[in-house]
């Protein structure tokens, strides 16, 4: 394809085939092209291939956002696809912008032979609807050079595919037999938001060599993320022994920041007004039913940390967790087999969305779970006569008035439920 050149100036042109071509080439820079495609013409060589200094200054000086930067790229498209390389490269400066008729183009071109070529800068488009079709071509099999060219594209519009779908595609990928291909998704987790979530998930005894050395460096220049665990408190935002217990713990075995914030202290769903240099921090919501703390609470406090310029990740609160509610299971399935037959007990809820929980958890722990409003012992003794030989078992995190009444030991004190949520608070990125 090729343009009248009636407004190139003659003397120029000739310069550009001559011995003076790089003085030629200067001057139009300083110059400036007025018209820019008119010299596309300019850019045939009689012995092939294309004026790769020409077609740059050219691309630098198309309007980005005129209909003169598809012509220029259709231009180069027109070409076979042995002829990509050079002109292409050349019109990097074009192609890097975010401009979505240039990424139809691509597009279009895509199965001619050239696809290594066009994969990355497809990805320097940063067009959301190109993540599926970088993310298929990296993972099916083809050539070599054209899955590490999808992972490119990935890795040069980054942060605009969807994170979930690129996660799971980096740690396929981080086994694949290629060591280059394996190597480079190791290098985007690192690059992805909360990197250790994906990091942590790979076993580097079942990588390659190098690609495990790899992994093994990445995590090393990573510390795990700061834990804000949330919680009631007792009165005047006391914290129960059982809570300061485990976060000093977590401190020390994470090696991170772990604060404990408590919605009974004074502001309690405010952010602490000194807690060092905002850094990324994961909230852990340590609440067994989904009451108003759970509904209305947590979002208050989120939202005031953020306002603070904490990135915050949000976790589901901890009575939601699957691991929690089969070490739940399996302690009353144990107290059933031993003969008694438990009562899960706990603090009045309202709303809809608490009772629907409540029957959820009765069905799946297939022990009743009732709200008990009793103040001492002598409530707790009266609300359980004319149960069937009832073990009242509290379903309270730390110390409160309902383990007290009920002479109880709460969860967080029974080794088997303080390994867990120890275990999974250690596994956190």
């Amino acid at each position: 394809m090729t343009l009248a050149s009636g407004c190139v100036e003659p003397g120029l042109y000739r310069a550009l085939r001559g011995t003076d071509r790089w003085q030629a080439l200067q001057q139009l820079r300083r110059g400036g092209l007025d018209r820019p495609l008119d010299w596309l013409e300019a850019l045939a060589d009689p012995e092939g291939g294309c004026d790769g200094p020409l077609l740059r200054l050219i691309a630098e000086t198309v309007d980005a956002d005129g209909p003169g930067a598809s012509t220029l790229l259709a231009w180069v498209l027109a070409a076979p696809s042995a002829d990509w390389a050079e002109p292409l490269a050349a019109l990097t400066p074009l192609l890097v912008r975010r401009r979505s008729a240039l990424a139809a183009g691509l597009r279009r071109a895509l199965g001619r032979g050239g696809d290594a070529l066009l994969l990355p800068l497809l990805g320097s488009q940063r067009e959301p609807i190109d993540a599926a079709l970088l993310i298929d071509r990296a993972r099916r099999p083809g050539p070599a050079d054209e899955r590490r060219a999808a992972l490119e594209g990935l890795a040069r519009g980054f942060s605009a595919w969807p994170p979930r779908p690129l996660r799971a595609l980096l740690l396929e990928l981080a086994h694949d037999l290629d060591p280059l291909l394996a190597a480079g998704a190791v290098d985007l987790l690192d690059r992805l938001p909360w990197p250790l979530l994906g990091l942590d998930r790979l076993d580097g005894a079942r990588l390659e060599p190098s690609v495990a050395a790899r992994l093994a460096r990445r995590r090393a220049g990573r510390r795990p993320s700061d834990l804000l665990l949330l919680a009631h408190g007792r009165a005047g935002g006391v914290a129960p022994a059982e809570l300061t217990s485990l976060v000093d713990e977590l401190a020390r075995r994470r090696g991170g920041r772990v604060v404990l914030q408590l919605l009974t202290a004074a502001d309690g769903a405010a952010a602490p007004a000194a807690s060092g240099e905002p850094a990324p921090i994961t909230l852990v919501p340590l609440f067994l039913l989904p009451g108003e703390h759970v509904r209305h609470d947590v979002a208050a406090v989120a939202a005031a940390w953020r306002h603070r310029g904490w990135p915050l990740r949000r976790l589901p609160f901890l009575g939601a967790w699957p691991a929690w509610q089969q070490a739940l299971a399996q302690a009353l399935a144990e107290r059933r087999a031993m003969g008694h037959d438990p009562l899960l007990l706990h603090h009045p809820l309202s709303g809809p969305l608490a009772h629907r929980h409540g029957a959820a958890l009765t069905r799946r722990l297939g022990v009743p779970c009732r709200a008990w409003d009793g103040a001492d012992a002598d409530g707790a003794a009266a609300y359980m006569e004319g149960q069937p030989s009832p073990v009242p078992v509290p379903l309270a995190l730390a110390t409160n008035r309902l383990t007290e009444a009920l002479a109880a030991s709460p969860l967080l004190l029974q080794p088997r439920f303080r390994s867990l949520l120890l275990e999974q608070l250690l596994r956190l990125p």
